[in-house]
């Protein structure tokens, strides 16, 4: 009977033993994977990445296997990383974290994740430079891709339309309401006081108690900024200071637009009109003025790349970009990459502006009482009018901007069925 008993407890510390040692390296496996996927992440945001250590292209993808691993008990490890597609915007990466054992038994696991180039309006604000409310103003924001927008009650603040973030080195909002959060850089010696703002100002979200919450301003300023990708191809206009319809999907590009009221009519301005998925490489700047505009309509959508190299780059008076599809996303402004100095951008129109402004090296000044919807990112950014209003919307955190060389990020990691046998 002891022996019987003896021989049972040692087949259960056995069994204990396997056990715990397999779940030990299946813990080793998902490592592995993971090695696999910083792997495949590297290849897709380095140039020359894919090297000869790379099976590729084969069907569109690439794969590498990345051996040598040795752990206790004599097992030994391997990764097997494979990219879908690894050419587009939208690769695929799986990647196999593999475990053979001592006994020549394997522990297997596989993690799965889209890769995507990393947004760029993940904030309502962003400046490298200052950021200046002189007066007032209200920042919010909403999110398109779900509703559209309505007015904020500062009373009932939600999570929905209090999560515009303004960012800048240093600010001063003077009595401006800013419904999300105030991001600077910490005080320093030379500059020890690097947000500003008057009595009145609030940076607030639903359940602040104070008018400027402390748990709402933070000092990890970090604005990142990625360069532009020019646009392949394209077909040549003419400078467009007359009216033109441009209803035919495409990339055209021209030296300048310079619109404004028609000197032989008084009562109409001169209209680029846009009627179709439209890509518009600038080589200097676009001007709007009195009657003069850009107009997005039905299934119409602007890429607009501006080459500043006349010293501007986005000058908006009077009636300045309809955007009549009402939804930011459909217009995109974008540096281009011959900008030279210290470009200048202002916008002072009489209607909303629906679209994101991506102006890294631009000083712009938004004048009177002029209503964006949309993000913005620019140097150095200026409100001076007397009530502006910002509607930040947040769809953008999913969206990436065409011809901007963002890296890629992960979208949906996942772990598959792991194997064993």
């Amino acid at each position: 009977m002891l022996s019987l008993s003896l021989t049972s407890y040692l087949a259960v510390c056995y069994r204990s033993l396997v056990l715990s040692n397999r779940s030990i390296h299946s813990s080793h496996s998902i490592e592995l994977a993971e090695v696999g996927i910083e792997e495949a992440l590297w290849a897709l945001n380095n140039a020359g990445g894919f090297d000869g250590s790379w099976s590729h292209p084969i069907a569109a993808n690439a794969t590498k296997t990345l051996n040598g691993f040795m752990y206790e008990n004599g097992a030994t490890g391997q990764v097997t990383v494979t990219i879908a597609d690894y050419t587009t915007s939208a690769p695929k990466i799986t990647a196999i974290g593999s475990i053979t054992l001592g006994d020549h038994t394997s522990v297997t696991r596989t993690l799965q994740s889209d890769a995507r180039p990393a947004p760029l309006f993940t904030k309502a604000i962003g400046a490298t430079g200052n950021l200046a409310f002189d007066f007032a103003g209200t920042v919010d924001s909403y999110n398109s891709a779900i509703t559209g927008y309505t007015p904020t009650d500062p009373a009932h603040l939600t999570a929905g339309n209090s999560a515009a973030v303004i960012s800048a080195p240093d600010m001063s909002i003077g009595t401006a309401q800013i419904y999300g959060f105030a991001v600077t850089s910490p005080p320093t010696g030379p500059d020890p006081h690097p947000f500003l703002y008057l009595t009145g100002a609030k940076v607030i979200g639903p359940n602040s108690l104070t008018p400027v919450d402390p748990s709402r301003r933070r000092t990890n300023f970090t604005q990142p900024v990625y360069d532009p990708l020019d646009p392949t191809g394209g077909s040549p206009l003419p400078p467009v200071t007359t009216s033109i319809t441009l209803g035919s999907t495409g990339v055209y590009r021209v030296d300048y637009i310079n619109l404004t009221t028609d000197i032989h009519n008084p009562l109409i301005g001169a209209e680029l009109l846009i009627t179709a998925p439209v890509v518009l490489v600038v080589s200097n700047s676009v001007q709007t003025s009195g009657l003069g505009q850009i107009t997005i309509r039905g299934a119409g959508s602007l890429e607009l790349q501006i080459g500043e190299n006349d010293g501007h780059g986005l000058v908006l008076q009077g009636a300045g970009i309809v955007n009549e599809t009402a939804l930011p996303q459909n217009l995109s402004v974008i540096v281009g990459g011959s900008y030279a100095g210290n470009p200048t951008s202002s916008i002072d129109v009489m209607n909303d502006f629906y679209g994101s402004i991506y102006l890294p090296h631009d000083a712009i000044t938004i004048a009177n009482n002029t209503t964006i919807f949309g993000a913005l990112i620019a140097n150095t950014v200026s409100f001076t009018g007397p009530s502006p209003s910002f509607h930040y919307d947040s769809a953008f955190q999913n969206i990436s901007i065409a011809y901007i060389n963002a890296p890629f990020t992960l979208v949906q990691l996942r772990e598959l069925s792991s194997t064993g046998t």
